[in-house]
């Protein structure tokens, strides 16, 4: 999941170099929503180790997951012109999301929940390289 995250946010940050927000404070504030969200994926998934099954470890994942997704979209939307694509992705990732969390509480599903959200963000990470990513132009060293 850490890696998944790192992709995400530093690869596409990487990218934006030079970038300057369409508005610092959102750009900024969302920064903090994302250090938080990550720290309650973390408290989920310490956990899920201990008590696989409980609703608290889903509670915290499913939280600092939906957290993670409106935090990082809020920065792109900062740092994009492409305001759709950037929703319509968004939308679609908190879409799956919130069905792996129904069927994970619905069912008693816990850590496959996390598991499912965890490939998700997987999934996330290769298709933002796959079809944002690649578009742009090498650096050269």
């Amino acid at each position: 999941m850490m890696i998944a995250l790192w992709w995400i946010y530093f690869e596409h940050s990487d990218l934006r170099q030079g970038t300057r927000p369409k508005n610092l404070f959102y750009f900024i504030h969302a920064h903090g929503f994302l250090f938080g969200s990550i720290i309650l994926l973390s408290v989920g998934y310490k956990l899920a180790i201990s008590k696989p099954y409980s609703f608290e470890a889903g509670s915290f994942v499913a939280i600092g997951s939906l957290g993670v997704i409106l935090t990082i979209t809020v920065i792109r939307l900062m740092l994009h012109n492409n305001i759709k694509k950037v929703l319509f992705k968004s939308f679609f990732y908190t879409l799956c999301g919130s069905v792996l969390v129904f069927i994970g509480f619905y069912y008693a599903l816990i850590p496959q929940m996390i598991v499912g959200i965890t490939v998700l963000f997987i999934l996330a990470a290769i298709v933002d390289y796959k079809l944002t990513l690649r578009s742009y132009p090498k650096i050269k060293n």
